[in-house]
């Protein structure tokens, strides 16, 4: 509130100092002045927009980092990170792909009117330097804008006389969708049954192939207390009917999805 009103809060002292300057007061003693100033109600800052103005303030992001939301994510495509790029665990040459934010981004035109791009890839390790040559530049560079957060792809550069750089070849977007199914918590089906041993565990194992689906079945045994994960090619679509069939076998209450 006191960022988005900072404006109107500045004219109401300059207005307050020009009203006492000219001595109104003192003509009119009587006269209540009121200095009351509210702030409008407005929506909270986006996350994003106030990690951006904190770096910009104060050269470091304090209450978070953009890349936080994409930790999941990269952790889930396999991507790589920078500490692991400039630490040479990747020979030169040798193709990357990260999932991180572009900043300080430079262009220099040739005399041939081609283009080079310069910029920094950071994430929550560290940052790397990354060269676009005018080719790929030139497909891609809608994309290429300050704190835009991507999956930067190119081959590893290491120089003697500079530090190790991508030279990016490819960049691409991430949508909302598959950030979301990454960031969300895996769902999982517990069971519960008196032993491991209980005929009730082969009834369930010969209803699961039946309904094939990505939500893994977790077995809990009432007589020990330990828990089972039953094999991938048993997992199940909890969608499609199984949680009321297998309620069936078990019984409503030992039965129950947790995410």
């Amino acid at each position: 509130q006191m960022l988005y009103s900072i404006d109107a809060v500045l004219n109401a002292v300059e207005a307050d100092k020009k009203f006492r300057a000219a001595g109104q007061i003192n003509l009119f003693d009587d006269v209540q002045q009121s200095n009351d100033f509210t702030l409008p109600e407005i929506d909270e800052m986006p996350k994003n927009e106030l990690l951006r103005l904190e770096k910009e303030a104060t050269g470091v992001y304090l209450s978070g980092h953009p890349m936080d939301e994409y930790e999941a994510f990269s952790r889930r495509i396999g991507t790589a990170k920078t500490k692991e790029i400039i630490s040479d665990k990747y020979s030169d040459g040798q193709r990357v792909s990260l999932v991180a934010l572009l900043s300080n981004i430079k262009t220099k035109t040739l005399k041939n009117g081609n283009v080079l791009l310069y910029a920094t890839a950071e994430d929550l390790y560290g940052s790397v330097d990354i060269t676009m040559f005018n080719t790929a530049y030139n497909s891609y560079k809608h994309l290429l804008l300050e704190n835009n957060i991507l999956i930067i792809s190119g081959k590893v550069s290491e120089r003697e006389d500079k530090p190790t750089e991508i030279i990016c070849d490819n960049v691409s977007v991430i949508s909302p969708d598959k950030l979301l199914s990454t960031t969300k918590k895996d769902k999982k089906v517990y069971i519960k049954v008196p032993s491991i041993s209980s005929p009730l565990v082969q009834k369930i194992k010969a209803l699961l192939p039946h309904y094939p689906g990505k939500t893994p079945i977790i077995i809990f045994c009432e007589d020990t207390g330990k828990r089972f994960g039953l094999a991938d090619s048993l997992k199940i679509d909890e969608n499609s009917g199984i949680i009321e069939e297998i309620s069936r076998i078990v019984g409503n209450n030992n039965i129950k999805t947790v995410e």
